[in-house]
C-alpha cells in the first residue's frame, strides 16, 4: 500500500498561519504528506506497528459506520501520470477528499 494524501483534521502547529484553503491540501501528495508528518528515511525498513515512530491502526468504529452507512464512499480510478498499466483501477480515495487530486 502506498498513501500518497491525507485529508487532516487540522493542521500542525507551525503550518497553522498558512491560509485555510491552502490547509486543505496540506498533506496531497507524498512529498507533503511526509513534510507535513515529519516522515523521512529514518523510517524506512521499520515496522508499522505500535511502540515505533510510525504504525496502522484499525478504522474507527465511527469511519467505518459512515462507510457502511454510505456517508463515506471509495472512489476506484486507474492511476494518474503512468505510461504503464493506465487500464488497472489501482488507485482508490474517498470521494470528494479536498486533498486528492481527482483530475486526469
Amino acid at each position: 500500500m502506498l498513501v500518497r494524501a491525507l485529508q487532516l483534521d487540522a493542521p500542525p502547529v507551525k503550518f497553522a498561519a498558512i491560509p485555510p484553503k491552502k490547509q486543505l491540501r496540506l498533506a496531497s501528495g507524498p512529498g507533503k504528506l511526509c513534510q507535513v508528518l515529519e516522515i523521512d528515511r529514518t523510517f524506512s525498513g521499520l515496522p508499522l506497528d505500535a511502540g515505533q515512530g510510525l504504525r496502522l491502526e484499525q478504522r474507527s468504529e465511527e469511519f467505518q459506520q459512515a462507510v457502511e452507512e454510505g456517508i463515506i464512499n471509495f472512489v476506484q480510478t486507474t492511476r494518474i501520470g503512468i505510461s504503464q498499466g493506465i487500464d488497472l483501477p489501482w488507485r482508490w480515495y474517498i470521494g470528494n477528499c479536498t486533498a486528492v487530486s481527482t483530475f486526469k
